[in-house]
């Protein structure tokens, strides 16, 4: 069992290192439109976030973990009201990619309203159906927690393979310090608690 199996169990998810479809045939649905219309969206990414990116995910499928991205992050409880949350092992310089958001690729409305574990695309009309939801199963980069002054950045990235979300640092980050993000108000929507 590797250290990432490991820590997930503890936390009760299951570790992935990339995203995917639970359901053949919600796979080939999202293909069919992904092989029509994504090459402008790839063709539109800034050259250097793509040599990046391209880069690491490539060790991930080389390697069948995604220990390249995540080398530098932690898992520690942040408290009983928050849970788990990610830390630095290390000083982190601005511009770095993290990690990634991993899980099982859906339509939107096959997840439950009450599943915040969920990371909706935005790249166009018809991406908007389709969610990442990490619920049970995932990687790190869903237990980045929210943060109005967040020192990380999601991004979509596009490959012929689907849509990714990755993490970019938007300062330098200290050792020890939690990484955090924006949610967006389109994720307090409906709940009681407030964004912090």
């Amino acid at each position: 069992m590797s250290l990432q199996d490991q820590t997930f169990k503890k936390i009760n998810k299951q570790y992935t290192p990339l995203s995917f479809f639970a359901n053949p045939k919600d796979e080939a649905e999202f293909f069919d439109y992904w092989k029509r219309y994504s090459k402008r969206m790839i063709e539109a990414q800034d050259p250097s976030l793509v040599k990046k990116v391209s880069r690491l995910f490539k060790s991930i499928e080389k390697e069948k973990n995604d220990d390249l991205f995540v080398k530098d992050l932690e898992i520690k409880k942040v408290n009983d009201l928050i849970g788990w949350g990610v830390f630095a092992k290390r000083k982190i310089p601005k511009k770095t990619i993290l990690t990634h958001y991993a899980g099982i690729i859906k339509k939107d409305r096959q997840v439950s309203n009450k599943n915040r574990h969920v990371f909706g695309f935005t790249g166009t009309e018809k991406l908007k159906n389709w969610v990442i939801d990490s619920e049970s199963v995932t990687n790190m980069g869903s237990l980045i927690n929210h943060s109005k002054n967040g020192n990380v950045e999601a991004m979509e990235y596009y490959d012929k393979k689907g849509p990714k979300i990755v993490f970019e640092t938007i300062r330098d980050i200290e050792k020890g310090e939690e990484l955090t993000y924006d949610y967006g108000e389109g994720y307090w929507k409906g709940l009681k608690e407030k964004p912090r």
